[in-house]
């Protein structure tokens, strides 16, 4: 029974097998190995039974999860489009329109900008040459003339790159999609989400259904930013080339198509306001200065772009071998003719910084904008309303103070060799400088007729016919990088005039040189860094350097000056103590031209004013934390206060007796108030001395002072700089006003800001103001502080400050070499920086009174149309 039940299954397993089932034997071995295969091969086939059903079931699941997929999208893609406001094409033209709007603090539009601040000059297709147009299909969309609205291909692509990387959508727009973003989705242009796309391809096919494809490529290239403040393709034409449209060649053509990847970067040309730029750097190759002093530098990282798309062009059938070979030997600099913008008219320094800021906030705040380029796109095609804090009243008042010649001191024309030039103050600016000639006397540069005459010593004649002008007298030679004519990078020279003045009405005006207009091939420098001159400029332009006179001569017609510049120059900025909006702002006096440098913005010494924020009130913190004073002498006290007493009395530091006071001599013991009353020097020092740099500079920091220099070999660590003001760099007018109206406003400092609120053109408020502000010190010490500023204006040094009826807090400064003067001050609703100095190291006429007496004009008006009279906050329970 046993054998049987261990034979059985065998044998029941085998069909094959025929034996007879009555017989009962042993197995063979060889019958035994069948059995064992056929086994296998059964649990193979239900291992591939299984198999397959699980691959069915998955297939399955992913079929119903596909069409899951599928209604999502369909549903997604419905709703979107479902919410999406409908849109008629013939709108595109009067949209292009839209410019952004400047409001003042009471809601009244004060100036429409547009990019360029000038409206579009929209063209139509026949007047685009085909070869414009081609360079923008080829780089942009090359389907452009075949899709409808999107290229799908693109898409999936881009989404599925987007989904490997975790990213945003980009780099899937085609030209009709880049319009209706630009048109019709200016809100939500810099969103790289899902719902933007799926609009934007629905607003591209809504405009492949009602317009053709030339208006469509018509209305892409009237719209899009192209850098160099020009909107629209005749725009930037004209302020790159200075040519009519239809006369563009194919590497002009290439170039602009260049320009929407990244205008900024690409743009061809950058301006410097009023010649505020490093000559010495080189990537400076200057192309032309207006006559306000903008500056029009070349800049040539667009060509390797330019190149590309030539490239293109060719390989799409749209250049010719010829015309590609021709256009890649063509030298891109030398078709460059910027157009000079009409930079006549008042500049206006509170809007361009109101601009400024705004484009800052908008990079910092909305999602999607990628670069400050993009920002100021915004700002200029966004059709915004931009609510500003600028009072027009207070404003006026300070044009008109600004606009009278006797409201400012005089300047002294000192350290003047024979020939009435002026000479440098020092040896040490005279190496730094090179020169011992600070400014030239204008009449020991050019004659009465404006010719500039080659004296002897300045220029050497060659045997071949060349010129060779010697370096180290009235020119100075720069080298900047540029490209040759055969489009290879190579080196320029720059031949300028150096600094001069003049004295015309009884004022000094300065002059930042000026430019002489030699093509490029003529120059080379020499073995001792001269400059060359070839011969064959003679031969071929002999009208640019007059040779056959006693002396050569350069004509007028030859060279561009910038503008004159009258000295001295002031700047100031005035804000609301507890809010931080500026309400009115100089940057500058008698200056024309748009954008034009802001002194307002521009750090100057700040002398004695920089006593207050560095060295009194963070000594005063001291005592509000119960911070004990340390080694000193015993009658400082404990803690500083406004009783501790000081001895005015010769210091030594660093081994040498320093510093002085302004005053003769030394006055003995006195109390820390009267100290700061009569600004001296050798208390300031003691008190920063134990206090310390880095107190100083954390409470400096804490009012907003951003321009320390901290390191370096030239560093502002120092009693000199923090104690009486001989900073690296100095301060702005605009943060020593927002770090005085933290005493005012109890201790808290308030960001100044030039806007309220920023609206989009469908009522969405983009950036709203909320300056909150920050503790910067005890609302003790920011009392205290006030009110001894307050008997400075009383009692000290600032007299000239007061105005009857209001009560005033604030303090003088005079650098050393007396260039530069302030006063900064608060009213009980306004706190006020002013600075008066020479843009070159010039003494003025008057001391720091000049600038309190400035201070009081212009504040007295003011608080003549406004809130006058009131009173400081009242003492905190924690003063004694």
């Amino acid at each position: 029974m046993s054998n049987d039940n261990r034979i059985d299954p065998i044998i029941l397993d085998d069909s094959t097998d025929d034996v007879d089932n009555t017989t009962y034997s042993k197995p063979s071995r060889s019958r035994t190995r069948r059995q064992e295969k056929k086994l296998k091969r059964q649990q193979k086939m239900e291992r591939r039974s299984t198999k397959h059903k699980v691959i069915k079931r998955i297939f399955e699941v992913i079929v119903c999860l596909g069409i899951v997929g599928v209604i999502s999208v369909v549903g997604m893609v419905a709703f979107v489009i479902f919410n999406t406001p409908p849109i008629n094409a013939e709108d595109i033209n009067s949209r292009l329109k839209l410019s952004s709007t400047i409001y003042d603090d009471a809601g009244q539009p004060i100036k429409n900008i547009y990019m360029g601040d000038g409206e579009r000059e929209l063209v139509t297709y026949d007047q685009i040459p085909k070869t414009l147009v081609d360079a923008f299909v080829s780089v942009e969309d090359k389907t452009f003339w075949t899709h409808h609205g999107f290229n799908l291909t693109r898409i999936v692509g881009a989404v599925w790159e987007s989904v490997k990387g975790g990213g945003q959508i980009g780099g899937t727009s085609t030209i009709t999609q880049q319009l209706a973003r630009n048109v019709f989705l200016t809100e939500k242009m810099y969103d790289h989400d899902y719902q933007r796309k799926i609009q934007e391809a629905y607003y591209a096919i809504q405009l492949e259904r009602q317009l053709s494809k030339e208006e469509i490529i018509t209305a892409y290239l009237n719209t899009i930013y192209l850098g160099n403040r020009s909107y629209g393709i005749n725009t930037a034409v004209k302020g790159y080339f200075n040519k009519p449209l239809d006369q563009l060649d194919p590497l002009e053509c290439a170039t602009l198509a260049s320009l929407p990847k990244a205008p900024s970067a690409y743009e061809m040309i950058k301006i410097y306001s009023n010649g505020q730029i490093d000559q010495n750097n080189p990537e400076i190759k200057v192309l032309q200065v207006s006559d306000s002093g903008d500056v029009y530098v070349y800049n040539g990282k667009v060509e390797a772009r330019a190149k590309l798309i030539l490239g293109l062009m060719k390989e799409q059938g749209y250049l010719t071998d010829d015309q590609y070979n021709q256009a890649m030997e063509s030298n891109l600099q030398e078709h460059i003719h910027p157009t000079i913008l009409n930079n006549n008219g008042e500049s206006s320094f509170f809007v361009d910084y109101a601009i400024d800021q705004v484009a800052d906030d908008l990079l910092a705040n909305v999602k999607g904008l990628k670069d400050r380029d993009e920002a100021m796109n915004m700002i200029h095609n966004g059709g915004l309303d931009i609510y500003t804090t600028l009072n027009k009243e207070m404003q006026a008042q300070v044009d008109e103070k600004y606009a009278n010649r006797y409201n400012f001191p005089g300047t002294i024309l000192n350290r003047q060799d024979n020939a009435g030039n002026i000479m440098v103050p020092s040896q040490e600016d005279a190496n730094i400088a090179g020169n011992s000639v600070m400014l030239y006397k204008a009449s020991n540069l050019f004659d009465e007729g404006g010719n500039f005459y080659l004296h002897e010593g300045e220029y050497e004649m060659q045997e071949n016919g060349d010129m060779v002008l010697v370096a180290g007298h009235r020119l100075n030679f720069y080298d900047t990088n540029g490209v040759n004519e055969a489009g290879e990078p190579a080196t320029d020279i720059n031949i300028e005039f150096k600094n001069y003045y003049t004295y015309e009405d009884e004022q000094v005006y300065t002059v930042a040189g000026g430019i002489i207009s030699i093509p490029q091939k003529y120059k080379s420098r020499t073995e001792n860094n001269n400059v060359r001159i070839s011969a064959s400029l003679f031969a071929e332009h002999p009208e640019m350097i007059q040779l056959g006179g006693e002396r050569p001569v350069i004509p007028p017609t030859s060279f561009t000056l910038r503008q004159k510049i009258v000295q001295p120059q002031s700047a100031c900025t005035i804000l609301e103590n507890d809010t931080g909006f500026l309400k009115a702002m100089a940057g500058g006096r008698d200056i024309k031209g748009q954008k034009a440098f802001n002194r307002a913005t521009d750090p100057r010494q700040p002398g004695s004013s920089i006593k207050p924020i560095a060295v009194y009130a963070p000594a005063l913190e001291m005592g509000a934390k119960k911070e004990a004073i340390g080694a000193g002498e015993k009658s400082w006290g404990e803690f500083w206060t406004t009783l501790s007493v000081i001895d005015d009395k010769q210091i030594t530091y660093e081994g040498k007796p320093w510093p002085k006071n302004w005053y003769s001599g030394f006055r003995g013991n006195m109390t820390f108030r009267k100290a700061l009353q009569q600004s001296v020097n050798t208390i300031a020092v003691q008190i920063q001395l134990n206090i310390g740099n880095e107190r100083s500079l954390n409470f400096m920091k804490g009012i907003g002072i951003s321009s320390i220099v901290e390191s370096g070999d030239r560093n502002d660590m120092n009693p000199g700089a923090m104690a009486l003001g001989g900073m690296s760099n100095g301060i702005s007018t605009l943060e020593m006003s927002a770090a005085y109206g933290a005493f005012a406003n109890g201790g808290t400092y308030m960001r100044p800001l030039a806007y309220s609120k920023v609206v989009s053109k469908s009522g969405k408020e983009i950036l709203v103001a909320n300056n909150e502000g920050t503790k910067a010190m005890d609302p003790a010490t920011a009392y205290i502080m006030n009110d001894i500023m307050k008997s400075n204006v009383e009692e000290g040094l600032g007299k000239a400050a007061a105005i009857s009826g209001t009560p005033v807090a604030g303090k003088t400064g005079t650098t050393d070499d007396q260039c530069d003067v302030w006063f900064v001050g608060n009213t009980p609703k306004y706190s006020a920086a002013f600075w008066i100095g020479n843009d070159s190291k010039l003494k003025l006429t008057d001391g720091s009174g000049a600038a309190a007496n400035l201070w009081n004009n212009v504040m007295s008006a003011i608080l003549s149309i406004g809130e006058s009279g009131g009173e400081f906050r009242e003492a905190p329970a924690n003063v004694v």
